[in-house]
């Protein structure tokens, strides 16, 4: 039950041995020069998030309905996350959804699913790693479970870390077990950037690899496999049915559905530790993470949809940062009929405790984490806009990019994530201007009420107060809410009544956010430098640092370039 792969991409013991590359076409695109696109970036938000306010010195009407324009806006995103939070997250809608009839040539039984379940690991502690294997077998499904570890060249002991892995797997109970445990060691190739991004790359490569070579003469077999990513500071809630509602919602859809599904659990932020432990700092940080990956319409960290319909889709970049992101749009783009299934389990994103106690935690979350994010969503929208428009304008990694296929669904996503970005730089920086305008707008109308007896913006103020109220509510609701269910579904966090109020901090506090990336815009786009995941750490005898740029274009196992 255990089959590994050596440092030279074949598996020890000869089952893929002359196996070379990927058996789909990747589609992927790079940024090794990203100056005019970071700067250009730079200038529009700057002006959309700040400048705009100097509008208000010349033409108060513009920037005060500009401002109810902005309020609509917070308020549709108040009522998108309420409502997903209640009516997704927190039921169990699909449980139990009704199969397909027997007679349709769709049906199929949950006993027919095979999960792949793959768990990234770099440099992380290997008690994190132990703990998530836990949790994996202990989800609870009908399926088959096979466990995938995406080891990384810089990951150390990985013969020790996989004996211990299978040490737990033959442990009693052995209901849920797995029934294969395998793992990639990726070694990093020409033109993909180190990180999440290309180990995810290679264990869907491996994957697809190897389940083919498995079922090579059963089709129905290898179409109902879903493959599960994991980062490895994961932990998964104490009801264990997450493999349980996928499976219920695979059986209740036809089979061209399942190719484009992508399922997203109620994905939550915190320290693995009760609220009383947790500093102040890390309580914020989570805070607002929480709102945000709820609103966004697909699952951060966590991706999870076919096997076969993400190697169609030309699999996640490993030449771009956000893997997550990505994975869902290259699906809208490519797959026939995408959707996406909002699920009650939950997951927890967990800071390690180390990094909560750090005095320098804000600065490394802002650093290390909110550049990479804000960065690689700029790298999706570039992405996406030239190949929705300009497709010459892609600098390929891998296969010439085929045209759009579902062109109404691509640009759909693409509004979305301009949407979220606009919303993300603005929210929070518009917070203390919008103040100022507001008093002067409210001194315009009395001075009106008093010389032509009408306000001269009539009832607009007033139902701009009425918006930004029900949104506060909306999202107080839908905060207090994920917090409810965070408690419930992990039985070591532990509420403290100082909680709320620094929940509350959140929004001052996330004022700096956008003001840090403005400038991480402003400082790689002066240097024309990309963003480098963090994740893989450099050897203890490396000479200083190298850039994304160098990276990109070092000349590292030609062997395995691409396709």
């Amino acid at each position: 039950d255990l089959c590994f792969r050596t440092m030279d991409g074949t598996f020890a013991d000869g089952f893929l041995s002359s196996v070379e590359g990927p058996a789909s076409f990747l589609y992927s695109a790079e940024f090794p020069q990203p100056r005019r696109m970071f700067l250009f970036s730079f200038c529009l938000w700057s002006f959309l998030a700040v400048l705009r306010y100097g509008v208000a010195f010349s033409h108060l009407d513009i920037i005060v309905e500009w401002g109810v324009i902005d309020t609509l806006l917070y308020l549709e995103a108040a009522a998108v996350l309420t409502y997903h939070v209640f009516m997704s997250h927190t039921r169990w809608r699909y449980i139990d959804a009704k199969p397909l009839s027997v007679d349709n040539p769709d049906h199929i039984e949950p006993t027919e699913i095979t999960h792949c379940l793959a768990i990234l690991v770099a440099k992380e502690p290997e008690e994190q790693l132990l703990k998530l294997v836990e949790d994996l077998k202990a989800l609870r499904c009908n399926g088959k479970k096979v466990l995938i570890v995406g080891t990384e060249k810089v990951t150390p002991s990985v013969n020790e870390k996989m004996e211990k892995i299978r040490a737990i797997n033959n442990r009693e109970p052995s209901e849920h077990a797995f029934a294969e445990v395998l793992y990639t060691r990726h070694e990093r190739r020409a033109r993909h950037i180190p990180g999440t991004c290309s180990n995810h790359f290679e264990v869907q490569v491996a994957a697809e690899r190897y389940f083919k070579t498995c079922h090579i003469d059963n089709a129905r077999a290898y179409s109902n496999i879903i493959l599960s990513k994991f980062d490895v500071n994961m932990r998964l809630d104490c009801h264990h049915r997450l493999l349980e509602e996928i499976e219920a919602v695979w059986c209740s859809v036809d089979a061209v559905t399942r190719k484009g599904i992508s399922f997203m659990p109620n994905m939550v932020w915190s320290a693995e530790l009760p609220d009383s432990q947790r500093r102040m700092r890390e309580k914020i940080a989570s805070s607002w993470m929480n709102c945000a990956m709820h609103i966004a319409p697909f699952s951060m960290a966590f991706v999870s949809g076919s096997l076969e319909g993400i190697c169609q889709g030309g699999y996640t970049p490993p030449s771009l940062l956000a893997e997550d992101e990505l994975a869902f749009t290259k699906k809208q783009a490519l797959v026939a009929r995408p959707r996406t299934y909002r699920l009650c389990s939950a997951i927890m994103k967990v800071q390690v405790s180390n990094d909560v106690a750090n005095k320098t935690f804000f600065y490394d979350f802002l650093d290390k984490k909110m550049k990479r994010w804000f960065l690689g969503w700029l790298e999706v929208q570039n992405y996406m806009f030239k190949w929705i428009f300009c497709r010459g304008r892609l600098r390929n990694v891998g296969k010439e990019h085929p045209p759009v296929r579902n062109v109404f669904r691509a640009l759909g996503a693409l509004f979305l994530n301009y949407q979220r970005k606009y919303l993300a730089f603005v929210m929070p920086v518009s917070f203390i201007p919008m103040f100022f305008v507001s008093e002067a707008a409210h001194h315009v109308n009395e001075t009106s009420r008093k010389m032509h007896q009408e306000p001269y913006y009539g009832r607009l103020l007033d139902f701009q107060f009425v918006i930004a109220s029900l949104t506060a509510i909306l999202f107080a609701l839908a905060q207090g809410r994920i917090l409810i269910k965070n408690y419930n579904s992990f039985d070591f966090t532990k509420f403290h009544w100082t909680s709320p109020g620094v929940f509350a901090l959140a929004l001052p506090v996330s004022l700096t956010f956008p003001l840090f990336c403005l400038f991480t815009y402003l400082w790689h786009g002066l240097r024309n430098e990309p963003v480098v995941h963090g994740a893989p750490a450099p050897s203890a005898d490396a000479q200083g640092s190298q850039s994304r740029r160098e990276e990109l274009t070092a000349p590292i196992n030609p062997r395995a370039n691409d396709v």
